[in-house]
């Protein structure tokens, strides 16, 4: 399985989308909502971010990024799954 993680700050209208909301990126993609933004829990004291899932668009090119985004990859699975997390 290959994961790659980008952290960025977003649109302030990114606090809006729901659960399985299928969004665009400018010059990134498509995306669906994995997990929707949630603020700062009293109790726990976490700010929930937005978590986004990378909807394949049939090209084979590398999408640039302006940072080094970090990978891992697990030789027994040969899925690959991209996502945003949105701080």
């Amino acid at each position: 399985m290959l994961k790659t993680e980008v952290c960025m700050l977003g649109d302030p209208e990114l606090k809006k989308v729901k659960h399985n909301d299928i969004i665009q990126l400018q010059r990134r993609g498509f995306f669906r909502v994995e997990c929707a933004y949630e603020p700062l829990n009293i109790v726990s004291g976490i700010i929930t971010p937005v978590i986004l899932y990378s909807i394949p668009d049939g090209h084979t090119k590398e999408t640039p990024t302006a940072g080094q985004p970090k990978k891992t990859t697990n030789a027994s699975e040969s899925v690959s799954t991209n996502f945003l997390i949105l701080i």
